[in-house]
């Protein structure tokens, strides 16, 4: 008998791809050797099944990185000569790449884990194959991950926050990167028919790179959107932002929020694994509460 099924396209968002930090069924697949959702190399990305039937449900994943292999077969360059060319050389940003030099790994902040008392030691970096190769021909031969490959200061990313909530312009340059309708449709809801719910435990097959969510317990019927690569707020938050807001997360603690509706946005920037440290996500709510006051 012959499944019904639908096909991958490059918009789709809920193309079942997953993680493998997070996805029991992904990491028990690539044992006893293991999968390595951050070894900066795309057969990792590529060579791995899929999580869900494609159009079921929506589960965060490599989707993003497929995004950016797509960019580099269509365009003939890498992700790093495409960004740099049409997002950050318009934009007069610097700091943000694929392939950090040596004055930028000389600024490089270290990855930390919290011991029991609440104090800090330094751990091995997440993402550390970038970090460690030298050789140009070396660094054209590592993935440029869309979905978490560059380096950069958190201020500059910041610019790009701001561009989201000026359509598309930079205030800066003056530079329109992305037309205001591509803006609108980012901040569209693209699975309208299948809301995640925000209380749906998500488990985590690597716990030393993140902790089970949700993290925050929430009614029953709270759900949240998807956009064109974040999530989509359905109702008004505790922080002050309201329906409609983009935010989301990095591995490492990291937030970001843009409002539409007030021009209000915001990064919050650490180097703390695993991700869903109590502390962090606390210091994010109070610092997104305070700009709504």
């Amino acid at each position: 008998m012959l499944l019904n099924h639908t096909g991958i396209t490059s918009k789709l968002q809920t193309a079942g791809f997953g993680y493998a930090f997070e996805d029991d069924k992904l990491a028990e697949v690539a044992r006893p050797i293991g999968l390595d959702d951050f070894s900066c190399d795309r057969f990792d990305v590529i060579n791995r099944p899929l999580v869900n039937q494609p159009g079921e449900t929506f589960q965060y994943g490599t989707s993003m990185d497929w995004a950016g292999i797509i960019v580099k077969r269509a365009t003939g360059v890498s992700l790093e000569t495409y960004f740099q060319e049409n997002i950050f050389g318009p934009l007069d940003i610097t700091s943000i790449t694929f392939q950090p030099s040596e004055e930028s790994k000389s600024r490089l902040a270290h990855m930390h884990k919290r011991d029991v008392d609440g104090g800090f030691y330094e751990i091995d970096h997440i993402y550390r194959k970038p970090l460690v190769v030298k050789i140009q021909e070396e660094k054209d031969n590592l993935l440029c991950a869309g979905g978490h490959g560059c380096f950069g200061k958190p201020a500059e990313f910041s610019r790009i926050i701001a561009l989201l909530l000026n359509d598309g312009q930079d205030a800066r340059t003056k530079a329109q990167l992305l037309r205001p309708e591509t803006i609108d449709e980012m901040f569209t809801d693209q699975i309208s028919d299948k809301p995640r719910y925000s209380n749906k435990f998500i488990p985590v097959s690597k716990p030393t790179l993140a902790r089970p969510t949700p993290l925050t317990a929430m009614p029953e019927d709270h759900t949240e959107g998807w956009g064109l690569s974040f999530s989509i707020s359905h109702h008004p938050s505790s922080t002050g932002r309201p329906a409609g807001a983009a935010s989301w997360e990095g591995l490492a603690n990291l937030y970001w929020f843009a409002d539409r509706k007030n021009k209000l946005g915001g990064i919050i920037a650490t180097q703390i694994a695993p991700y869903g440290d109590k502390v962090e996500t606390e210091i994010y709510k109070i610092i997104a509460s305070r700009t709504t006051e």
